[in-house]
């Protein structure tokens, strides 16, 4: 059988949204993630990891944009791979330091990430994946999983963390009303205010027994979506 799988260096070029206030989304996507601008076009913002090619983030000011309803067909994610543990935790926690609101954390076991939704509602997950020779193998096939995130010991790392260059890693389209992937946000609601904003804030100690609750039914769900 013929080897389809693309090469590992493989990246994807650009993403493209649309954004009711652009001023307002390029300050999230510029203060708080930490993109920088590479041009201005008029309504449109370009947006890189270095404010130098390639590009990565192209943003439309569209005034009369409205969010896409949830659970139809659409963009479901923009993924951003942070290169290092290190600077994906400092991009959580300046996040955390400004009060942005979190919708979901995971291991995910050849990554890291957190889920959120930029100002327009726009689904992100930011993420930073482990070194290749830690993945586990199924066959050809790279073994994932969801569990509870180490939050604790992830933001331990951001100190003295170098922010360094962000790729875009992935587009994720929800092609169906009950995807796999949309536990994140059918349990957002329920566990946000009582267990991300205290594991970002690091203000309280880790309720174990929410994140193993969040987690069981993360699970729960997947089992019922393979049915």
């Amino acid at each position: 059988m013929p080897d389809h799988r693309l090469p590992p260096a493989t990246q994807i070029g650009l993403a493209h949204l649309r954004v009711s206030d652009l001023p307002r989304a390029q300050s999230f996507y510029c203060d708080r993630v930490g993109f920088r601008e590479m041009r201005r076009d008029g309504a449109t913002a370009i947006l890189s990891a270095s404010g130098s090619a390639p590009a990565h983030l192209v943003l439309e000011a569209a005034p009369n944009a409205r969010p896409k309803p949830p659970r139809t067909t659409g963009l479901y994610h923009v993924a951003i791979r942070l290169p290092t543990r290190a600077a994906l935790a400092a991009v959580i926690r300046r996040l955390a330091a400004s009060g942005w609101r979190f919708q979901g954390a995971a291991d995910h076991g050849v990554s890291e990430a957190f889920y959120l939704a930029d100002p327009d509602g726009n689904g992100l997950e930011l993420y930073a994946d482990r070194p290749r020779e830690q993945w586990t193998w199924d066959g050809d096939q790279v073994a994932m999983f969801t569990e509870p995130l180490d939050v604790e010991g992830l933001l331990a790392e951001a100190p003295g963390a170098d922010d360094g260059l962000i790729d875009l890693g992935r587009l994720c389209l929800d092609v169906s009303k009950d995807g796999l992937l949309f536990f994140n946000w059918r349990l957002a609601e329920k566990y946000s205010n009582e267990l991300f904003p205290r594991q970002m804030g690091n203000a309280d100690p880790i309720d174990n027994g929410l994140e193993s609750s969040f987690a069981a039914e993360c699970r729960e769900l997947i089992q019922e979506e393979q049915r």
